[in-house]
């Protein structure tokens, strides 16, 4: 199991043994091909795993054809959850795919 984080340093994410991509709370959200791509479950380009567990997208980078769907994968068993950690920096030109699953990930976030 790898953790994903936002660049902010929160845990919203994990690829299991298998390359699939879940949500915290276990909720499919993809896969990673074998040169780090991710993929949305439909298929759609997401972004690319950056120091391996961030997944960024290069906002310049002309977007791949999308991929063949694939089979959803069955439930993980939700793994602890690990400690979010210090943020990291804000690459030029690449904007952080899971900036928006931390409002969904975190609900204590977004209450003001």
């Amino acid at each position: 199991m790898i953790p994903v984080f936002c660049l902010s340093g929160e845990y919203v994410a994990f690829f299991n043994d298998s390359g699939y991509l879940f949500t915290a709370d276990c909720q499919y959200l993809g896969w990673r091909d074998e040169e780090g791509n991710v993929w949305d479950t439909d298929g759609s380009y997401l972004g690319e795993v950056v120091d391996e567990n961030y997944i960024l997208r290069r906002i310049s980078k002309m977007e791949p054809m999308t991929m063949m769907v694939k089979m959803t994968p069955p439930t993980p068993m939700t793994p602890m959850r690990h400690m979010n950690r210090v943020g990291s920096i804000s690459r030029m030109g690449m904007k952080d795919m899971m900036q928006p699953l931390k409002r969904v990930s975190n609900p204590e976030t977004t209450k003001t």
